[in-house]
């Protein structure tokens, strides 16, 4: 299961009484499986739309000449690990980045 029916499953078996159990289609694959209720499927769908209208800005890296101070380029390189480092954990969130 991915990441954002994870989310979406927690938060509606904390918040509402909907029913989340899925059809069962031989031919269909589990996580494509819609859900019994009707309002829940409706529910899933709207959380999809609202997580697909997300789209976050991550800052740009910036890049120094090879014969640049040394610091520069360490600072320049740990910053371009962290931007890499929450653009993974945005898109572990089931979000997108822009540009992407």
């Amino acid at each position: 299961m991915d990441k954002s029916r994870e989310q979406f499953e927690a938060r509606v078996k904390s918040e509402t009484g909907l029913n989340l159990d899925r059809t069962n289609y031989a031919l269909s694959e589990v996580g494509e499986q819609q859900y019994i209720d009707h309002d829940t499927n409706l529910a899933w769908w709207a959380w999809q739309a609202s997580r697909a209208a997300v789209e976050i800005e991550l800052p740009p890296t910036t890049e120094v000449h090879p014969l640049g101070p040394s610091t520069a380029k360490m600072f320049c390189e740990l910053h371009k690990n962290t931007v890499a480092e929450c653009a993974n954990s945005i898109r572990a969130a089931g979000l997108k980045i822009k540009g992407e």
